[in-house]
C-alpha cells in the first residue's frame, strides 16, 4: 500500500486525519516484515533478513559492500553474494552436495571467496586419469588431496602423483602398486583454491 502524500496545502485537519492514520498503519506493517515490532522489546531489531531476487548483478556506489541474493549458474539455485568495496563479488552460500556413495562431485564457497571442491573418481594402476572439477577455479588450486578408497581390491601402497594443476581440473598421474595388475584405484579427491 501506498502512503498517502498529506498534508497539502489548503487542506483541514478533518480531511487529512484519516489518510495520516493511514500512513502510520501501512509503515508499521511495512516495518513489522522482517523487524521485531515498534511496541515490543527489542524493537528495531531484525527477526530475520529476507533477500529479493535480483534480476541482474546490483551496481553498489566506490567504497560501499553489498549483499543481494542471485542464481547461482552452477547450482542452478538462488544464493547469497557478497561484492566487497574493491568491487569483487562471489557467492558466499553456493555449494553443491552429493554423496560420495553415487560418485557425484560437490563444492562449497567459503564466505572469503575460498572454493572447495570434492568427488571420488577411478583410475587405473600406472596411468594418468584427468578429474574434471565441477566450477573453474578463476585464479588457482592451492591443494589437492587424494585419499584412496576400496571395497574389491586390497592394495599395498598407495603413492599418487599430480602432474598437471589447472582451473578446469586435475591430472593425477596415480603410480598405484597393487597387489595383483590391472587393478583400479578408486580415491576421493578435495580440492581446495579461489
Amino acid at each position: 500500500m501506498a502512503l498517502n502524500d498529506v498534508p497539502q496545502a489548503g487542506q483541514t485537519l478533518a480531511l487529512t486525519q484519516p489518510l495520516i492514520r493511514s500512513n502510520f498503519s501501512t509503515i508499521d506493517s511495512a516495518f513489522s516484515v522482517d523487524h521485531v515490532s515498534y511496541n515490543l522489546s527489542g524493537q528495531g531489531k531484525h527477526n530475520k533478513v529476507t533477500f529479493p531476487v535480483q534480476g541482474s548483478t546490483p551496481t553498489f556506489l566506490a567504497g560501499e559492500v553489498g549483499l543481494y541474493n542471485f542464481l547461482d549458474p552452477v547450482s542452478g539455485v538462488n544464493q547469497l553474494y557478497f561484492t566487497n568495496a574493491a568491487g569483487t563479488t562471489y557467492p558466499v552460500t553456493a555449494s553443491q552436495r552429493q554423496a560420495f556413495i553415487s560418485g557425484g562431485n560437490g563444492y562449497t564457497t567459503l564466505p572469503s571467496g575460498i572454493t572447495l571442491q570434492w568427488g571420488t573418481s577411478t583410475a587405473n594402476a600406472n596411468a594418468v586419469t584427468l578429474i574434471p572439477l565441477t566450477i573453474p577455479y578463476v585464479n588457482s588450486i592451492m591443494s589437492v588431496q587424494l585419499t584412496q578408497y576400496t571395497v574389491t581390491n586390497v592394495f599395498t601402497a598407495v603413492s599418487p602423483q599430480l602432474t598437471t594443476i589447472a582451473p578446469f581440473g586435475f591430472m593425477g598421474n596415480a603410480n598405484f602398486n597393487v597387489n595383483n595388475n590391472g587393478a583400479q584405484v578408486q580415491f576421493m579427491w578435495f580440492t581446495v583454491g579461489f
